[in-house]
């Protein structure tokens, strides 16, 4: 199994199990047991600990000794786990027993479902809904910037980065640019729509001088959003 592929039955694995829930613990390792997951090297659970983190797609809290012996799925993680395919994970028959629960294909992910389970961990305010100027220069200033970012993204060398994933974060870089041509829209779409998406590209372009611009980009967006809306992103 390649590390990708086994990156990817991870982030699953811990979505399925937690059932999306961003306050769950899940032990770490019982994942790759339940689910049958196999490593070829032992470090690679490790190394994927600190990828994760790095990525903001998961937390691990302490036990007081510094054991991460479990893990909590954060609403990146749950974004990145809806966009993988299901068939990835199976658990041999040989496993299940009289009294295991069979899990079943997960239905595909829809925006719908992402904002209700992030309705219920955003404050209620998230369901507000804003209307943004697109006759101000700095509403058309995001604009023209949120089409660099997504084109710094499509131009990453495939070597540089996982092209699956590259192919996740520019359709939801699409999406990101047809929500802030909206005149009315919820807050939630602009925390998660938008805001998150370009969040993701700095990561993703973390080594390139492309990441300082859609740096900038998070901070205008945050910046713009609250001073025509009264609406602080970082609060919600």
């Amino acid at each position: 199994m390649s590390y990708t592929e086994f990156a990817k039955k991870m982030i699953l694995a811990l979505y399925l199990e937690s059932d999306g829930d961003t306050s769950l613990e899940v032990k770490f390792n019982s994942l790759c047991r339940k689910y049958a997951i196999s490593v070829d090297k032992p470090f690679w659970i490790e190394n994927l600990k600190n990828e994760w983190l790095q990525q903001g797609l998961v937390s691990f809290p302490e036990d007081g000794s510094g054991s991460r012996e479990t893990a909590v799925i954060t609403i990146s993680g749950v974004r990145n786990a809806e966009s993988t395919d299901r068939s990835l994970l199976s658990i041999p028959s040989s496993q299940i027993g009289p009294n295991d629960v069979v899990l079943h294909p997960v239905p595909a992910s829809t925006s719908a479902r992402i904002e209700e389970r992030l309705k219920a961990e955003i404050i209620p305010a998230s369901n507000r809904v804003v209307r943004l100027d697109h006759n101000n220069p700095e509403f058309a200033a995001i604009a023209n910037r949120l089409a660099e970012v997504r084109e710094a993204v499509r131009e990453i060398n495939d070597s540089d980065v996982d092209t699956e994933e590259r192919e996740r974060l520019l359709a939801s870089f699409d999406a990101a640019q047809t929500y802030w041509q909206a005149i009315q829209i919820k807050v939630i779409q602009l925390k998660v729509g938008v805001l998150m998406a370009v969040e993701d590209a700095v990561r993703m372009l973390g080594g390139t001088a492309k990441a300082v611009t859609a740096a900038l980009l998070v901070d205008s967006i945050k910046a713009f959003v609250k001073n025509h809306t009264g609406v602080d992103l970082d609060n919600f």
